[in-house]
């Protein structure tokens, strides 16, 4: 998905009001429904972390990209 010309970026809190780009991963996942946001980093905003993905736990990372997630085995 392309945030060319569009507010993508600033409605997902990947860029601030002064149009700088932060480093952050959304994950979408289209089905019968509709487009859906299913997931998005947040290092970022808790540690100012400029990395977007979660190095630790690569397996969970994965499955966050999928449409079922990390399902009830990451409760």
């Amino acid at each position: 998905m392309s945030s060319k010309n569009n507010n993508l970026n600033r409605d997902y809190h990947a860029e601030t009001a002064d149009g700088v780009q932060l480093s952050i991963l959304n994950v979408f996942s289209r089905d019968e429904d509709g487009i859906r946001h299913r997931w998005a980093s947040e290092r970022i905003f808790v540690r100012g972390d400029s990395t977007a993905m979660d190095p630790i736990w690569p397996i969970w990372g994965a499955l966050d990209l999928t449409p079922e997630g990390r399902g009830e085995a990451a409760a």
